[in-house]
C-alpha cells in the first residue's frame, strides 16, 4: 500500500485494548490498519481508505458473532450462610436420633417414622420424608452428617441454602417414595442418605446444566454427571445393607430437580442466586413439611 494513501477512520473504541481487538481481527484478513491514541484514553482505528468498505465490513461480521456467541462463563456470587445452614441440617438430624433413640415424650417415634414399603403404598406418605431423619447408630448418622454437609455447602454456595437444603429434602421424600414402590412390601429403610445423594444429584444436574449456558468444552459440560455417576457408584453401593435403590432414586430425584434448577437460569438470565426472601420460604416450607409428616405420623 502506497505510503501516501489516505487513511480513515473506521471504528473508535473507549478503551485501547477494543480497538487492539479489532485490529487484530483486521491484520488477520490481510488488511493493514494502525491505531491512533485519544486524549480521553481511548482510541480511533483506521485502515487505507481503499479499504475501508472490506475492513467494515469484516467487523460487522465479527460483532454479528460475537453477539451471537453463547456469554463467557460466569461463576454465581457465593451467597452467605452455606455453613450455618450445614449446621442447622446437623442439628435436625442430631435432635431427631436423639429423640428416637431416647422414645420421647413415651412415643413410639422409631415404629411410626421408619421407611415402611407396604404403609408407604398404603397412605403413609409421610413416612417418606419422617424416615429421613432415622439412624440405626451414631456411626449411621455420623456418615450422613459429612457428606449431607459437604455436598449441601456446595450446593447452597451456589443456588443459596434455603433452595439449597429444601431441595435436598424434596429430593430425598420423592426417592424414597419411589424406591418404596418399586422395592414393594416387606422393603424398610430409614437414614438421610436418600437427601444426600438428592443434593448431589441436584449439584450435579444443575452445574451440568449451568455450563451449557456458557462457552465451555464438552469435557467440562459433561464431567459434573461422571463424577456423580463415581460418587454414587463409590459411596452408594457399600455392603448387603446398604439400601441402593434409595441411593439412586434419591440421586435421580435430586438430578431432576436441579436440572429444573439450572433451567431457571436461562428464564433468568442471570447465574445469581434467588433473593434471601426466596430463600427463606424454601426453607421453611421444608421444615413446616417435614414437622407436619412428623406430626401425622406421631398422632394417627
Amino acid at each position: 500500500m502506497d505510503a501516501g494513501a489516505l487513511w480513515v477512520v473506521v471504528a473508535r473504541a473507549e478503551r485501547r485494548r477494543d480497538a487492539e481487538e479489532r485490529a487484530f481481527v483486521l491484520g488477520a484478513v490481510g488488511v493493514p490498519n494502525r491505531i491512533e491514541p485519544l486524549m480521553d484514553g481511548g482510541a480511533l482505528l483506521l485502515v487505507p481508505q481503499a479499504l475501508a468498505a472490506r475492513a467494515l465490513r469484516e467487523l460487522s461480521e465479527y460483532d454479528r458473532e460475537r453477539s451471537s456467541a453463547p456469554p463467557r462463563e460466569e461463576l454465581p456470587p457465593v451467597p452467605p450462610g452455606a455453613l450455618p445452614s450445614a449446621v442447622f441440617f446437623a442439628a435436625v438430624l442430631i435432635l431427631a436420633h436423639l429423640l428416637a433413640s431416647a422414645d420421647a415424650f413415651g412415643l413410639p417415634w422409631w415404629e411410626r417414622g421408619l421407611g415402611d414399603a407396604a404403609r408407604i403404598q398404603g397412605g403413609e406418605w409421610w413416612r417418606a420424608a419422617t424416615s429421613l431423619t432415622l439412624h440405626t447408630d451414631f456411626a449411621h448418622l455420623a456418615g450422613n452428617l459429612v457428606f449431607g454437609a459437604v455436598f449441601g455447602v456446595l450446593f447452597a454456595q451456589l443456588v443459596g441454602s434455603g433452595v439449597a437444603w429444601s431441595s435436598a429434602f424434596a429430593a430425598g421424600f420423592l426417592g424414597n417414595l419411589a424406591n418404596a414402590w418399586i422395592q414393594g412390601a416387606g422393603h424398610r429403610s430409614v437414614g438421610a442418605s436418600t437427601a444426600v445423594f438428592g443434593v448431589l444429584g441436584c449439584l450435579v444436574a444443575f452445574e451440568w446444566r449451568r455450563r451449557a449456558l456458557y462457552r465451555v468444552s464438552r469435557v467440562r459440560r459433561l464431567s459434573p454427571p461422571v463424577m456423580g455417576v463415581l460418587l454414587l457408584a463409590w459411596l452408594g453401593t457399600g455392603d448387603a445393607q446398604t439400601d441402593v435403590g434409595a441411593h439412586a432414586f434419591g440421586m435421580l430425584s435430586g438430578s431432576i430437580i436441579g436440572g429444573l434448577i439450572g433451567a431457571g437460569l436461562a428464564l433468568r438470565r442471570t447465574v445469581r442466586p434467588w433473593p434471601p426472601r426466596v430463600q427463606a420460604a424454601a426453607g421453611a416450607a421444608a421444615l413446616l413439611l417435614l414437622a407436619g409428616a412428623w406430626a401425622l405420623a406421631l398422632t394417627r
